[in-house]
């Protein structure tokens, strides 16, 4: 398995050093954007667990958190998931001697993004954090099940 995550994780620097040093580009979240969005999400948060907990319940203490949590998971998804493919898709194409790890990662994977679908998750998440990021996984799900099928 670790011959399979070190090609994945080299193909991220080798893309990265591929383009021209003034086009490379690392995402980061400014810390007064974290707080922004905080701010926004906080509410949502508390506002599900109470629904989930009922009515009188206090406030989530790891409810800030939980929407820094949310907040860079959807970023992180945003960001990755589209070199995320593209980088698998290499690997199957041009690496053979890794297909078949890539093949026990892939089915990790698709158990991992299937934590999303949990009633448990789906009933504390926010609806809009939920779909948002179920998008990309459900997308994620379907295409490793079709590069699995042509291992």
């Amino acid at each position: 398995m670790w011959d399979y995550l070190v090609a994945y994780e080299c193909a991220h620097a080798l893309r990265l050093f591929a383009l021209p040093a003034n086009e490379r580009r690392v995402p980061v979240v400014e810390r007064q954007r974290e707080r922004q969005i905080g701010r926004f999400l906080l509410p949502l948060v508390q506002k599900r667990w109470r629904a989930v907990a009922g009515p009188g319940s206090p406030l989530l203490p790891e409810a800030p958190r939980m929407a820094r949590l949310y907040h860079h998971g959807l970023v992180s998804q945003g960001v990755n998931f589209p070199v995320d493919l593209r980088i698998e898709t290499w690997i199957r194409e041009s690496q053979g001697e890794l297909r078949e790890l890539q093949e026990t990662a892939l089915r990790t994977n698709i158990a991992e993004l299937n934590v999303g679908l949990y009633p448990a998750v789906q009933e504390t998440t926010p609806p809009f954090i939920l779909r948002a990021s179920l998008t990309p996984c459900s997308s994620a799900r379907r295409i490793n099940q079709r590069n699995l099928a042509l291992l």
